[in-house]
């Protein structure tokens, strides 16, 4: 029996995750942002008198992508290593030489979000199947479900002043005056991720043991930004920038899609030190790039963390605490950079009853280098274009009139900027184990945020099953 309802979850897990046609996107996940700000709004050509055909381009290139590219490194990099449970870990042993044999190290069965010093024991093996849900919420604050980021948009810089080069970018928004235009993007976006995963866990010694955990990882991205024109240079022609249907003011570009597959296998070691009355460890993860970055599916690197590890183990309430630091590989991906990582555990299992077990545990991660997003203000410069000055032209020569520009101004926004530093994430992981029937464990944990830093979920659940041997 402890064999057959593993292999079963198994492969219903398994059947779940792989993803069927309905569910492909024409473009990998991790574009779908650059994509939807960078290649998707469009507006109408305009068909101006005396005018050639002007197709409006509001494309983001160069500088203007840094911001949207930056929220997408940060997004991608924060999905990839939001922390998930184990169900394992929760039967430990160790060998007694007054009786003979193996007899349980501790009345408590442990956290889900930490590691404690003790292992499986000699000869324990162990099997169990995980599930997270994350439907994330906020990025650094600001909502994802009500457009609180919101990106401007200049309009592509295309012409000079004149007839005979106004084809030719003179690398000014101010002749001709329509591209100092903007659009306002206002995004939002629906980014879930489900991952089940697959631990088991060997003890090759009473004091040293290791473990595999294999994850399948299922993400749904979609996005979409309603854009508005801002005519800041053609407020006397506003028929220079019109959007195709109804409305030719506003307009919502949408882009998205849902993936599914193997995520980043999990390799760890530990091994408990010879050291009296308190628990002492030392643990090294190896997380290798076996998930598809391109889809949201795993890093597109390598990591390695080194942890020590102190608890005591003995009491019917145990202390712990976690302090380790990850080195990472490049990524993969273009424009990505994974980061090393400065990570510390605290927390306290307390065994309720000898059958079940409540945790709470603080995560503090600290990812070097990785920078922050706040809200900055941002200064955009243009000239009106007067009236009958011709402010829709740009398409090449024949007979466009040279635009008259009058004062040159300025208008003031706020938007995203990026500013050098570490990110800081605080979490809190509540959890609850039960022991149903002989070394069968059942998991239910709470995961949530101290802060409004990075990306984040208000609430995260997970659950688990394991069973030792």
């Amino acid at each position: 029996m402890s064999t057959r309802v593993p292999l079963h979850g198994a492969l219903a897990l398994l059947a779940w995750l792989v993803p069927t046609a309905g569910l492909a996107q024409q473009i990998p996940l991790a574009q779908v942002l650059p994509e939807l700000l960078g290649n998707t709004i469009r507006l109408e050509p305009s068909h101006l008198p005396d005018q050639p055909t002007h197709i409006a381009h509001f494309q983001p290139g160069g500088d203007q992508l840094r911001v949207p590219s930056q929220v997408n490194e940060a997004v991608l990099t924060l999905l990839s290593n939001y922390p998930v449970g184990t169900p394992g870990g929760g039967f430990t042993y160790v060998f007694d030489p007054a009786v003979g044999s193996l007899t349980r190290s501790s009345s408590s069965f442990g956290p889900s979000f930490a590691e404690r010093a003790l292992t499986t024991g000699r000869g324990k093996a162990s099997v169990g199947f995980g599930f997270q849900h994350a439907n994330y919420d906020t990025f650094e604050g600001l909502s994802l479900k009500q457009r609180d980021i919101v990106f401007y948009v200049q309009h592509t810089e295309c012409c000079s002043r004149g007839i005979a080069e106004q084809s030719i970018p003179d690398q000014s928004r101010l002749t001709p005056p329509f591209e100092g235009d903007l659009i306002e993007a206002g995004l939002r976006l629906q980014l879930v991720s489900d991952t089940s995963t697959v631990v088991a866990t060997y003890g090759f010694t009473d004091r040293f043991d290791i473990g595999l955990t294999v994850p399948f990882v299922r993400v749904k991205l979609d996005a979409d930004v309603h854009a508005r024109i801002i005519r800041l240079a053609t407020a006397l022609e506003p028929e220079v920038h019109i959007f195709e249907g109804a409305n030719p003011d506003e307009q919502t570009f949408s882009l998205g899609g849902t993936a599914a597959g193997l995520g980043d296998i999990v390799l760890r070691a530990k091994y408990r030190m010879p050291v009296p009355k308190v628990g002492v460890a030392a643990a090294v993860e190896t997380r290798l790039p076996t998930g598809d970055e391109t889809n949201l599916l795993g890093t597109g690197g390598v990591q390695a963390k080194f942890m020590g590890i102190v608890s005591l183990d003995r009491a019917r309430v145990s202390p712990h605490l976690n302090v380790g630091y990850t080195f990472a590989s490049r990524g993969a991906l273009p424009n990505v950079q994974l980061h090393d990582e400065v990570m510390a555990t605290a927390g306290v299992d307390a065994a309720v009853t000898p059958r079940m077990t409540m945790s709470f545990d603080v995560l503090s991660r600290t990812l070097l280098g990785t920078g922050r997003m706040r809200m900055g203000e941002k200064t955009f410069e243009y000239a009106l274009s007067g009236a009958g000055a011709g402010g829709g032209g740009g398409g090449g020569g024949g007979g466009a009139r040279p635009p008259t520009p009058v004062a040159t101004q300025t208008v003031t926004v706020n938007e995203l900027e990026f500013v050098d530093g570490n990110l800081n994430l605080y979490l809190g992981a509540a959890g609850l184990r039960f022991n149903p029937w002989r070394t069968l464990l059942v998991s239910a944990n709470l995961l949530f945020p101290f802060t409004t830093s990075g990306l984040r979920d208000r609430v995260t659940p997970s659950i688990g099953i394991d069973y030792l041997f």
